[in-house]
């Protein structure tokens, strides 16, 4: 138990994983922002590593509850996972992730929430 958990330490300090999900938090800050123009959307929460979130606006949840799962549903549909999480849906590409990766994964938010709104 003991002995993994150090491996897992030294493949962490080895590869760089702190420095990338400090790297990520800029990325996916920087590909998120724009979602915030949606109608539908409240706010974009990010800068914690490499987990991101979009939140939906309180007057949309009032009237559609099921946001957070129609947007799992339509971004699943364009190959990007999320958590729905109560008012928001949760992002957490994985640290291998390149920056690339996570614009494509910010414009199929864009065209799932744009989908929603339609």
């Amino acid at each position: 138990c003991c002995a993994a958990a150090l491996a897992n330490l030294d493949v962490i300090e080895r590869d760089g994983l702190l420095d990338r999900g400090r790297e990520m938090e800029v990325e996916l800050a920087e590909a998120l922002a724009p979602l915030a123009s949606h109608e539908l959307v409240g706010e974009v929460r990010s800068g914690i590593g490499a987990l991101a979130a979009v939140a939906f606006a309180p007057e949309a949840l009032a009237s559609r509850p099921g946001l957070p799962i129609e947007l799992f549903g339509e971004a699943r549909e364009r190959g990007v996972l999320v958590r729905p999480l109560g008012d928001a849906v949760a992002l957490s590409p994985p640290l291998v992730a390149t920056r690339e990766q996570i614009d494509a994964a910010a414009e199929a938010l864009d065209v799932s929430l744009s989908a929603l709104d339609a």
